[in-house]
């Protein structure tokens, strides 16, 4: 007669939200991003920021790590970085992001094209009902080609993206 009595227990308590699952990360998120870099050398320049569309896929998360692959620029070059979670949050949690990945992307900035590769030093994946938040930093080296030629810039570059699930917000 226990058995009739703990399953009616248990389903009651799934019924009424005692065990509900943690939301899914994976899935593709989009929406605008900005560009941030300060170049140390050969001189030091503050450039103006750059805001683009920027899409983050959440291509794994095994509990503890999360991976992602991450576009500055709408179909352009992509970076994959993991973060990991401290302890699983539910529907909103921040996660730290991995330091030492090297991510190399080809743009142009202020009109002039750019290869640059950035040393990510730090950074956060910050999810929300729907949404993702990623901020990155760290110091970068780009080749930048101009009419006279290309130079070598070096600096600290910051990259944030705000965007929203595609295709629904679980």
């Amino acid at each position: 007669m226990t058995r009739p009595i703990l399953s009616l227990a248990l389903l009651l308590t799934l019924g009424c939200g005692g065990a509900q699952a943690a939301p899914t990360r994976a899935g593709e998120y989009a929406g605008p991003n900005q560009l941030e870099f300060l170049v140390t050398a050969p001189v030091q320049r503050q450039m103006p920021p750059e805001r683009h569309n920027g899409v983050a896929r959440v291509t794994g998360d095994d509990g503890q790590v999360v991976t992602l692959e991450l576009e500055m620029f709408e179909g352009g070059d992509t970076c994959a970085v993991t973060a990991t979670r401290a302890a699983p949050s539910g529907e909103r949690e921040t996660l730290t992001v991995n330091a030492g990945h090297e991510c190399s992307s080809r743009f142009a900035y202020e009109g002039s094209p750019v290869a640059a590769t950035v040393l990510i030093e730090q950074g956060t994946v910050r999810f929300g009902p729907g949404t993702l938040e990623v901020e990155l930093s760290g110091e970068f080296v780009a080749e930048v080609a101009s009419a006279s030629g290309t130079s070598e810039v070096e600096g600290i570059a910051r990259w944030q993206l705000d965007a929203r699930r595609r295709g629904g917000t679980r």
